[in-house]
This record gives structure tokens, C-alpha cells and sequence, in this order.
């Protein structure tokens, strides 16, 4: 089996607002084991690994998933690209006032011209 990431039972557990202690109530296991999975020490059972997922509301999987630096580059390139294409449609915006200001000037001024 694949080594479960400590980190993400950390996380979890934190997002859920649980103590080591109160989360190893609930698992039925000590507050020290919960520290063991969690700095990598050891992986929790595969009957407990159950558990875990219920009570942290995760899918099992999720434990061993490990963010990869492409994804992470990714979500940077992601975040730029945004920028910019927030400053087009700044741009385009701008443009398209500039564009009916004119259009209405003409309007007015061919009415004028009548």
C-alpha cells in the first residue's frame, strides 16, 4: 500500500476544527498514535484508515495524495493568466465607452446637421 501523508491528516483534522485528542476519541485510539500518523512515524491500520476517512469527511484516497510541483506550477501560471486577462477586460471595457461616447457624438451631431 501506498504511504499515507501525514500532512493531509493534519490538515483535515484542523479544517474540522478536532484536537489530536478529540480525534482520537473518536477512532477509538490514543492521542499519541494520531501524532505518529500525522509526523509519519507510522500509517494507521486499514481498519482504521476507514474511520478516519468518515470522521475527517475525506475520501480515503485523498490520505495519500501529495501535492506535485506541476500542479503547483500550474496553479501559479493559472493565477497570472487570470491577471491578465482581468487587465483585457479592463481594456475592453474602456474601449468600449470610448467607442459609444463617440458613436453618440456623431449621433448628435448628424441630428444637429438635419
Amino acid at each position: 500500500m501506498d504511504k499515507i501523508q501525514g500532512e493531509q491528516i493534519r490538515k483535515a483534522r484542523r479544517k474540522q476544527g478536532l484536537s489530536q485528542e478529540q480525534l482520537a476519541e473518536q477512532l477509538g485510539v490514543e492521542r499519541l498514535q494520531v501524532n505518529r500518523w500525522e509526523t509519519g512515524k507510522q500509517q494507521p491500520r486499514s481498519e482504521v484508515l476507514l474511520r478516519l476517512a468518515q470522521a475527517l469527511e475525506r475520501p480515503i484516497e485523498w490520505f495519500f495524495e501529495k501535492p506535485r510541483q506541476e500542479h503547483l506550477d500550474l496553479a501559479a501560471r493559472i493565477t497570472a493568466l487570470d491577471e491578465k486577462l482581468n487587465r483585457v477586460l479592463q481594456i475592453l471595457e474602456s474601449s468600449a465607452e470610448a467607442l459609444l461616447t463617440q458613436q453618440l457624438q456623431a449621433r448628435n451631431t448628424h441630428e444637429r446637421a438635419q
